[in-house]
């Protein structure tokens, strides 16, 4: 009776001990993870401009978990490319899916837009044709040989991200080059002033003629206007790092309104 009541009680506590093993492993979720992973792949690929690149990652985003958002963010993909026939079909399985969505007012005027832009009215569903059987032809076996697939190269999402430097280097540019027009206009300005310092000098020619005098208004005139294509230069380089500014700050908005969709 002892001995039975012993492998009873070992029984359990082996028993007991396995199973917080089993409830960890059934709440791993393969398949969510892949999802994830190729979502945020998406989302950097999009924001970079690349939307053939984000739009195989939301694809395949869909064979782990489809969701009618996932069907928007495709639509966007499409609308970049310029793809409209397609990316009205997607907004439409997003609206139809989502009826009461905050942004389905705006999205089917999305869809009404794209259809005016390629003059087409709501397709009309057409019959599959029905493929005709042919007979088997019986061809000998031919042995193929197995092909070792290349694994893919891993991707660096951090690398479709354009840097500071290159999304400003047109500014830095015409800040430069706006420097270096207003230099020039002061160094003529600079020679001018000194040499008709010495014209009205001792040595000079003192009364000067109108001929004498002429020069040195052309090289002012010449001064000013330098320095007026400078000041226009940086009024531009001020512009243009705004609009940069925007976009920039557009891409990140558009990135956390996926974000959202997702979750």
């Amino acid at each position: 009776m002892i001995t039975a009541m012993r492998s009873l009680l070992v029984l359990l506590v082996v028993l007991g001990a396995g199973a917080p093993r089993v409830v960890l492993a059934q709440g791993l979720d393969p398949d969510e993870e892949a999802a994830r992973r190729h979502f945020d792949r998406g989302l950097s690929h999009y924001d970079a401009g690349e939307y053939e690149a984000a739009l195989t990652e939301f694809d395949a985003v869909k064979k782990f978990r489809d969701s009618p958002a996932l069907d928007y963010n495709i639509a966007r993909c499409y609308d970049r490319l310029e793809r409209y026939q397609e990316a009205v079909a997607a907004y439409e399985r997003y609206v139809t899916q989502k009826p009461d969505a905050p942004d389905a007012a705006a999205t089917r005027e999305r869809i009404a837009t794209l259809r005016a832009r390629l003059g087409t009215q709501p397709p009309k569903p057409t019959p599959t044709p029905t493929p005709t059987p042919t007979p088997p032809v019986a061809v000998p076996p031919t042995p193929t040989p197995a092909i070792a697939t290349p694994a893919a190269p891993p991707v660096d999402e951090g690398a479709h991200k354009p840097s500071a430097a290159r999304r400003y280097a047109a500014p830095i540019a015409i800040g430069a080059g706006a420097l270096v027009v207003a230099a020039v206009g002061a160094g003529l300005l600079g020679s001018v002033k000194s040499d008709y310092d010495k014209a009205l000098g001792p040595t000079g020619c003192r009364p000067c003629s109108n001929d004498q005098i002429a020069p040195l208004e052309h090289r002012a005139d010449a001064g000013y206007a330098l320095l007026g294509v400078g000041g226009a230069l940086v009024v531009v380089d001020v512009a243009l790092i705004a609009v940069i500014a925007t976009r920039a700050k557009k891409s990140s908005g558009t990135h956390a309104s996926l974000s959202r969709r997702w979750q």
